[in-house]
């Protein structure tokens, strides 16, 4: 079943070096199973660019957005949100971030910028020329 859902993956060529040329401890924060993520991550060759992978399990079933996944993960790793950058595509998921003091990026191609929003990226290789 995983394999069919694969097919239809589509990513930057360049992804495993953009994450590799990033700074910091990078961390998956998933609402999808541990299983299907971490199969994810090694389909498309980036696992070994991540510190830690939290699917639904790890974050104790309280998914994005509700704040009690996001303070799951931070509390697992010890982590000070105000030092923390969370990278979404998803609106509400990075209106929490920014709630419990992260900073944010959103992947999106529309032009406008919310309020809550710090940067916003076409795509994840664009995320190089930011200075932090």
């Amino acid at each position: 079943m995983l394999d069919e859902l694969y097919r239809w993956l589509v990513w930057e060529p360049s992804l495993a070096a953009t994450l590799r040329a990033l700074p910091g401890r990078k961390i998956v924060l998933s609402n999808g199973p541990q299983h299907y993520i971490e199969g994810l991550l090694h389909k498309m060759n980036v696992h070994r660019q991540f510190a830690a992978c939290y699917g639904m399990e790890k974050m104790r079933f309280q998914p994005k957005p509700d704040r009690r996944g996001f303070r799951c993960m931070l509390q697992a790793e010890r982590l000070d949100p105000a030092f923390c950058i969370m990278v979404e595509d998803s609106m509400p998921n990075l209106y929490a971030a920014k709630s419990l003091g992260m900073r944010t990026v959103w992947i999106s191609r529309q032009c406008r910028k919310p309020a809550f929003v710090d940067v916003r990226v076409s795509k994840l290789s664009q995320l190089l020329r930011q200075r932090w």
